[in-house]
C-alpha cells in the first residue's frame, strides 16, 4: 500500500546480504477470507507497526513468482497512527530490516520497487488519477522484483 504522510511515503527495506537490498511499499498476500483492503491494512501493520486505511485502488500489476502468475493490487492509503517497528515475526520472516518515511527524492538514491514509484506514482498523485491503472505483466526479472 502506498501511504503518503507529510510528503513522505512509507517504505520497507528487504535485505539479504549478497542477494538483494531493496525498498518497497509494505504489502503482501491475502489470508483466508480477507478483502484486499483488510489484507493491505494487516500487511502494513505487520511490516511497519503503522495503522493505515486503504482508500482507493491505484494500480494492478501482474508478475511471475516462483513459477506462479500473481496479481498485485496497489492501494493508496491513509496514515492513521503508529510508530515504525519492524520487529514483528512476519516482518522478520520477509527479511525486512528497516521501515522509513522517505521523501520522493530519497527514492532516487535507492533500489526501489515497483519501478514506477520514484516518478510515475508522484505524477499520478499530483494530477489525482482516479481510475486504477493496469501496469502490465512483468516476467523474467530478479527475485528483487518479485518482492515488490
Amino acid at each position: 500500500m502506498f501511504i503518503v504522510h507529510d510528503e513522505r511515503i512509507l517504505m520497507v527495506r528487504h535485505r539479504i546480504i549478497g542477494q538483494y537490498d531493496l525498498w518497497v511499499p509494505p504489502g503482501g498476500g491475502v489470508q483466508g477470507l480477507e478483502t484486499l483492503e483488510e489484507a493491505a491494512r494487516r500487511e502494513v501493520l505487520e511490516e511497519t507497526g503503522i495503522r493505515a486505511e486503504a482508500e482507493r485502488l491505484m494500480y494492478i500489476e501482474e508478475f511471475m513468482l516462483a513459477g506462479n502468475r500473481e496479481c498485485k493490487f496497489w492501494f493508496l492509503g491513509r496514515f492513521i497512527d503508529g510508530t515504525l517497528n519492524t520487529s514483528a515475526p512476519e516482518a522478520q520472516n520477509e527479511h525486512i530490516v528497516e521501515a522509513a518515511w522517505l521523501h520522493r527524492n530519497e527514492l532516487l538514491e535507492r533500489e526501489v520497487f515497483p519501478r514506477f514509484l520514484p516518478e510515475k506514482f508522484w505524477q499520478d498523485l499530483e494530477v489525482n488519477v482516479i481510475a486504477p491503472q493496469y501496469c502490465g505483466f512483468r516476467k523474467n526479472e530478479t527475485i528483487a522484483t518479485d518482492l515488490a
